[in-house]
């Protein structure tokens, strides 16, 4: 269950909203973090602070056997999580 805390901020020009996650899990908060861009009013300025655990995340063209050490991150417990968006790790 996701639960964000929500502020808005008023100002004379476009709206502000603030939101931030109480969940330190990477893909929740990932797929909010996708939704915001899809569902907020692009005139908008938007914050949304968030904290994973340990996590690796790769973009949407990135090879995790080429980017990441899988085996460490077994080891150590470290999760692999892929954004909508390109770019680097």
């Amino acid at each position: 269950m996701l639960r964000v805390g929500r502020r808005l901020v008023h100002t004379s020009g476009p709206k502000t909203l603030c939101y931030v996650s109480q969940s330190t899990d990477p893909y929740t908060n990932l797929a909010f973090e996708d939704w915001l861009l899809r569902n907020t009013d692009p005139q908008s300025y938007v914050l949304y602070l968030w904290r994973n655990r340990p996590t690796i995340v790769i973009g949407r063209n990135q090879n995790p056997w080429k980017e990441c050490n899988l085996d460490m991150m077994q080891k150590r417990d470290v999760l692999l999580a892929r954004r909508t968006s390109g770019g680097g790790a």
